[in-house]
């Protein structure tokens, strides 16, 4: 026999509502192509996440991109560029898998005054 209550209960954990796993904020810490990372333990439970990541050179006019990453596709990396027409800052995420990472780099850009960081971690699509 069918039981609705017990059902309804699994349907529930399993519901792929979008949850914020981590929002601490996390900036490049020097330029160039090595990755400043943190490390959010909840990702172990998603096979998709989506990061928010913000970039600029003047912290007046910033690209709020969310990044969508897959679980089946591996360890990624996206990067957005920024150009006001004299400036050009370029900046990556990246994202470790296998070790609950999400990373951020500065590529190109004066790193004491480009905008470029992680803000959020979100959870899209459950195991």
């Amino acid at each position: 026999m069918l039981n609705v209550k017990k059902l309804l209960s699994k349907l529930l954990v399993k519901a792929d509502v979008p949850h914020q796993l981590n929002a601490t904020t996390v900036k490049p810490s020097s330029i160039g192509w090595g990755p400043t990372y943190k490390t959010v333990p909840e990702m172990a439970d998603y096979n998709m996440i989506g990061v928010r990541f913000q970039i600029c050179s003047t912290k007046d006019n910033y690209i709020d991109q969310l990044l969508i990453f897959y679980r089946q596709i591996g360890n990624w990396i996206q990067s957005i560029t920024w150009n006001d027409g004299s400036t050009y800052v370029r900046g990556r995420v990246s994202v470790k898998w296998d070790t609950n990472q999400v990373g951020v780099d500065l590529i190109n850009g004066d790193i004491n005054n480009a905008f470029c960081r992680i803000s959020q971690v979100v959870g899209l699509s459950h195991k």
